[in-house]
């Protein structure tokens, strides 16, 4: 029982040790260190500045060490001369470093490593670090460069890889138009935040100007209330400074009575505007004010020559002569002597009716149709008369217009036989007796 023990023992053994002498070979990966180098002439950004001086500082750190040097970092009781074994995986590198598995290990060797590869795994996330963009700026009056060396050193035999980034334009100015800036890192809830904010001052904004478009609306809103205010202001200052129609007309008549008095126009005369207009304001006058004032004589052959009229157009002023009628010289022509003979005879007969009584109306029918149609006639030759023919014409056939309106009259004997004839010894005479019976100075004619 024992003996199969021992013997089971010395087995495992030297089984155990057959395994240990078979097991493969522990091999360790030089970490890469980097060596950086720059122009002194160079503006370093902060960030990679203090990357650099990291680096440098643990690469001085653990520059005492072996395996920083290249050495075998498990020391061997034998010797201490490392063994070269290619490494499979890298056929273009020679792994310098082969451990014997029953070596012991060096724990600050072995620190130090994992030290440097968790520095290189960390620049690894710097792109500026790692020679992915050129961090420097050029100073005054140089060009900015970047060294970098290879990672592994040439104590053990490799050749060291250098390169050299130069900015290739150099800024007469004093700065590289292509350098200055690089890459920086952005904190996310710094981005959060200044979203955020922005957000909040957009809506502060917003907010400010609508209450901007508020006020604005309000002193749109005054100033419409100012306008109205003004505008009736202006109304009430035109309704206190217009003068009312009553106003006007009495302005009115106060200007033709200044120019009735100041020596009216010929025409004002002819056509009794004049006369007819201060009759009117004498009328207005107290009677003793226009028996009292000064006494103007009138001749009587004057007030023969004086038409008056009821109204209504009327001017008696042609049946004066029993009827007798001068006609003008553009009316004496060829064309018109039928009708004018015509019209003679019953104007005659219709002056002697209009004495004793009516004026019979198939008369004064004919006596209108002859004046239209002499009337259409003087139109259609207007054109071949003198201009003052043709105003002689024209006015002479108005006036026969008046007398045959007077005729129409059931009063016109009042014209013929002297009771509206005009009568007076002196001028306030004449208006008193006028004003009393409702008569007014009729147009003077040509008979």
């Amino acid at each position: 029982m024992c003996t199969s023990e021992k013997r089971l023992g010395l087995a495992a053994l030297a089984g155990l040790l057959t395994l240990a002498v078979a097991a493969p070979s522990v091999r360790a990966q030089r970490v890469p260190v980097f060596h950086t180098q720059a122009n002194p002439n160079v503006a370093l950004s902060a960030q990679t500045h203090q990357l650099g001086l990291m680096q440098q500082y643990y690469q001085n750190l653990l520059a005492p060490v072996p395996a920083q040097m290249g050495i075998y970092p498990y020391l061997s009781p034998l010797a201490f001369t490392p063994t070269l074994i290619s490494n499979p995986f890298n056929p273009y590198l020679v792994n310098p470093y082969l451990a014997a598995p029953v070596l012991p290990v060096n724990p600050y060797a072995l620190q130090a490593a994992q030290l440097q590869s968790a520095l290189a795994a960390q620049a690894s996330l710097n792109p500026l670090a790692m020679g992915f963009a050129n961090p420097y700026a050029a100073t005054p009056g140089g060009a900015a460069t970047l060294t970098s060396t290879g990672v592994l050193p040439t104590n053990l035999g490799f050749g060291g890889a250098t390169m050299t980034s130069t900015t290739p334009y150099a800024s007469p100015y004093g700065y590289s138009p292509y350098g200055g800036y690089g890459y920086s890192y952005t904190d996310p809830y710094a981005g959060y935040l200044n979203g955020s904010a922005k957000v909040i001052d957009s809506q502060g904004r917003f907010l400010n100007d609508v209450q901007s478009s508020l006020m604005k609306r309000q002193e749109v809103f005054q100033k419409m209330l100012e306008s109205r205010q003004l505008a009736m202001k202006e109304f009430k200052w035109e309704q206190e400074n217009r003068l009312t129609p009553e106003d006007q007309r009495e302005w009115e008549n106060q200007q033709a009575v200044r120019r009735a008095l100041n020596e009216p126009p010929i025409n004002d005369v002819l056509s009794a505007i004049a006369p007819n207009t201060l009759l009117a304001n004498l009328a207005k006058q107290p009677p003793d004010k226009i028996q009292n004032g000064p006494s103007i004589p009138l001749e009587e052959n004057l007030l023969q020559h004086v038409n008056v009229t009821k109204g209504g157009g009327a001017n008696p002023g042609l049946l004066k002569n029993g009827g007798n009628l001068h006609w003008p010289q553009a009316l004496q022509g060829e064309a018109y002597t039928a009708g004018r003979d015509k019209f003679d005879e019953l104007f005659k007969a219709a002056v002697g009716q209009a004495r004793t009584g009516p004026v019979n109306s198939g008369t004064l029918t004919e006596l209108s149709r002859l004046l239209d149609q002499m009337n259409a006639q003087l139109s259609n030759n207007q054109k071949d008369l003198p201009p003052n023919e043709g105003i002689a014409a024209r006015h002479f056939l108005a006036n026969l217009g008046s007398a045959v309106r007077a005729l129409q009259d059931p009063q016109v004997k009042n014209y013929l036989n002297g009771t509206w004839a005009p009568k007076g010894a002196t001028v306030a005479d004449l208006v008193r007796y006028l004003v009393d019976r409702g008569l007014s100075f009729a147009p003077a004619v040509s008979s």
